[in-house]
């Protein structure tokens, strides 16, 4: 990812890094796994910046966006940040078996 801070940037930048969350949007991630993200910051500003302690936040999304329970959008079950599951997020990681039990019917394998 490639960040440019031209000549006309105040004196306190936030840089959003949102489109390196837009690129690992479609990829399920199961607990513990790790992605590294490489980013490059030019300066065209002309000014001097440094990190501020403790002003990097990184969060999981607003189930919300997702839709509600009584819609079907989330699971009745809470994630480690407090949120319902949204549907979308656990197709790879919930066991045939499940399925099997929910649908009453036995799944065909590819």
């Amino acid at each position: 990812m490639d960040i440019t801070i031209n000549e006309t940037a105040p004196s306190n930048v936030v840089l959003d890094f949102s489109s390196v969350i837009q690129e690992a949007e479609n990829i399920t991630y199961m607990p513990g796994a790790i992605q590294k993200f490489k980013v490059h910051i030019k300066n065209q500003s002309g000014k001097n910046y440094q990190y501020k302690d403790g002003s990097f936040v990184l969060s999981t999304a607003d189930t919300d966006d997702f839709g509600t329970l009584e819609e079907g959008a989330l699971l009745p079950f809470l994630g480690y940040d407090g949120q319902y599951i949204p549907i979308t997020a656990v197709g790879s990681m919930l066991p045939q078996y499940f399925y099997q039990d929910l649908l009453g019917k036995r799944l065909q394998q590819r």
